[in-house]
């Protein structure tokens, strides 16, 4: 049941709803140019429950790419979410920052290349199944992703 669970987590309705709206989450709503801002909020629940408050900047647009810069704020989500596992529930309370550029294909707008630099961390509580609180400890997570369109 657990294994599951944790599946359907993962890769469920939910889980990729929540992907693709990452992945197509610096779009603009409407038409925008050089130097021009806009932001996006996503609330992620699976992993490390958190929102992200992303402020997106258009740069340098060229013949086959367009150039964003982010910066982006990590607090708690707006919901308080329990995570099940391994028989104990856990609460994550996490801020930070995140920032990065992206590199978009002109021609069809999907996304070339992806960094972003993660600094967050807080508290970690765990609770048993009854919701006794058992204890609490401080997580730090600070990070560099990259992605790159391989074709």
């Amino acid at each position: 049941e657990q294994l599951k669970e944790n599946f359907s987590n993962q890769f469920g309705g939910e889980a990729m709803k929540e992907t693709m709206g990452q992945l197509f989450a610096f779009c603009p709503e409407l038409p925008v140019r050089p130097g021009d801002t806009w932001h996006q909020k996503i609330e992620l629940i699976r992993g490390f429950p958190m929102q992200v408050r992303t402020q997106y900047e258009l740069g340098e647009i060229k013949d086959d790419e367009i150039r964003l810069k982010t910066t982006a704020a990590i607090t708690p989500g707006s919901q308080t979410i329990w995570i099940q596992q391994a028989g104990f529930m856990i609460r994550y309370n996490l801020r930070g920052d995140q920032s990065g550029h992206v590199v978009l294909d002109r021609g069809n707008g999907w996304a070339k290349f992806i960094e972003i630099e993660q600094n967050f961390g807080g508290q970690v509580w765990l609770f048993d199944p009854s919701g006794r609180p058992l204890f609490r400890f401080p997580l730090s997570v600070s990070s560099t992703m990259k992605t790159e369109l391989i074709e």
